[in-house]
């Protein structure tokens, strides 16, 4: 299921970049990246508003960062695999490292349980809605070989 997905995804994406020269002057995709309330629906009903802003804000810099360095396609699944992370995760002081030590790049913000724990739920055939196959994690993430502390 998840293969199909990602052949449709990639014969969608050649799709658009054969037609970029009869939409004029276009030379090469862009992402949009929506922060905030554009995000999700502006209901939180958890209070999550502000923190989910500020992270969704800092994880579009991050994906613009890494369209700059490897591609469009690398970016787009940085962005996902760090929404999925934030949306998943439950807001406690389990979720995210110490402040201090935070920049634009997810993973040094969000803690080593909940990123093996989004890693493990990707690879999990019995996970319904994030089981995405093995392709959906970042490689960067599975090289640093992470361990939860659970």
């Amino acid at each position: 299921m998840a293969q199909a997905h990602e052949d449709a995804a990639r014969e969608k994406q050649a799709e658009w970049i054969n037609r970029l020269p009869e939409l004029g002057g276009l030379h090469s995709m862009v992402p949009i990246l929506p922060v905030g309330d554009s995000v999700m629906e502006p209901f939180w009903p958890q209070g999550l508003g502000s923190n989910r802003g500020f992270h969704t804000a800092l994880d579009a810099v991050w994906a613009a960062h890494v369209q700059r360095t490897e591609g469009l396609e690398a970016a787009l699944l940085e962005r996902n695999f760090w929404f999925d992370v934030m949306v998943q995760g439950p807001w406690a002081p389990a979720l995210l490292k110490p402040a201090q030590g935070w920049s634009a790049d997810p993973a040094s913000r969000y803690s080593d349980t909940a990123i093996v724990g989004m890693r493990n739920a990707y690879t999990n055939p019995h996970g319904k809605r994030l089981f995405k196959g093995a392709g959906a994690t970042p490689p960067r993430i599975l090289a640093m070989q992470l361990k939860s502390s659970k």
